[in-house]
């Protein structure tokens, strides 16, 4: 069952990537004034070979005259592949810090899945009134394509699926002889075959490592027991020393956020507190023994103080 929506557009994104190949194509269509030579664009649209295409053209009237030369691109076919599949279960991850971040605080994790493999089957349909017009549109795109040509469908840094491969594997004509006064439309249909892959959504997340936590206790070297009973992970003993280190940078302490406030020496600071002295201009921290630097300790030591050591028999 379906539960979650999704959809990023990503078979539209290869057909915008393979209209772009023929944008821009012009004809010549004769010389003007001043002996120079006068070409026409020839329009790229989405759209199916048969008379719907036409009929956009002609603005769905018959009081307005069919524009050629023009070119139409249809999505023919899907196919999986599974010669390209790969493990379904692998998942890939990155780090990354983006652009103006700060290390290591705007670090986040990419993780990708493996996406789906298709062929796609796509084909340009060709429109022309002449001979003349159909050779100079024929010679311009069959030279691109020897045998291939490669299209990016995006600039995402983790699309790992951006780029690909245009392969011609096709060409077909059909030519109608009108009788009194129809025109005359010359078609022309070139099959591609595209290796596309479906991905499903990236997961960003921010899972690095916070929080480093050491824990020192004394266990019982005859019966070192990790994992209880019930599943329960059991020390080794009630902890004798902890110590918390952040990876991330502590921000810069103001004034206004220390303690004390004052160029006297504070009197029976607790450990943690922070003392503004102005004669240093910088916030210093009280470890327990002294006043340090508040921005070299990232988060002073909590528990019980370690006991002296025990003389044991061995």
């Amino acid at each position: 069952m379906i539960r979650n929506y999704f959809y990023d557009a990503q078979l539209r994104a290869y057909m915008l990537q393979f209209i772009t190949i023929f944008q821009g194509l012009q004809v010549q269509t004769g010389k003007g004034e001043c002996d120079e030579e006068q070409f026409i664009s020839v329009p790229c649209v989405v759209g199916t070979k048969d008379r719907v295409v036409a009929a956009i053209f002609a603005g769905n009237t018959q009081n307005r005259v069919f524009s050629l030369p023009a070119m139409a691109v249809h999505l023919q076919g899907l196919e999986p592949a599974p010669e390209r599949r790969k493990v379904q279960a692998y998942v890939d991850q990155r780090v990354t810090l983006p652009v103006g971040g700060v290390f290591p605080n705007d670090l986040t994790v990419v993780k990708r899945a493996m996406p789906v493999p298709y062929n796609a089957t796509m084909e340009l349909t060709i429109y022309a009134s002449n001979t003349q017009q159909m050779h100079q549109i024929l010679e311009q795109i069959l030279v691109l394509f020897n045998p291939d040509l490669q299209i990016q469908k995006s600039d995402a840094p983790f699309d790992w699926t951006k780029l690909t491969k245009v392969e011609l594997t096709d060409i077909s004509n059909e030519e109608n002889y009108p009788s009194s006064t129809e025109k005359r439309i010359m078609t022309w249909s070139l099959t591609f075959q595209m290796p596309i892959y479906l991905s499903i959504p990236m997961g960003v997340k921010d899972d690095l490592v916070r929080k480093i936590v050491i824990q020192i206790g004394v266990g019982d070297y005859d019966n070192v027991v990790e994992v209880g009973d019930d599943g329960e992970v059991q020390p080794f003993g009630p902890p004798v020393a902890r110590i918390e280190l952040e990876t991330r940078d502590q921000p810069t302490l103001t004034r206004i956020q220390c303690t004390y406030q004052t160029d006297d020496l504070p009197t029976n600071p607790s450990t943690g507190e922070t003392w503004w002295r102005d004669a240093l201009g910088r916030a210093l921290r009280w470890n327990g023994v002294e006043w340090a630097d508040a921005e070299e300790i990232k988060k002073p030591p909590t528990g019980p103080v370690p006991p002296e050591p025990i003389d044991r028999a061995y």
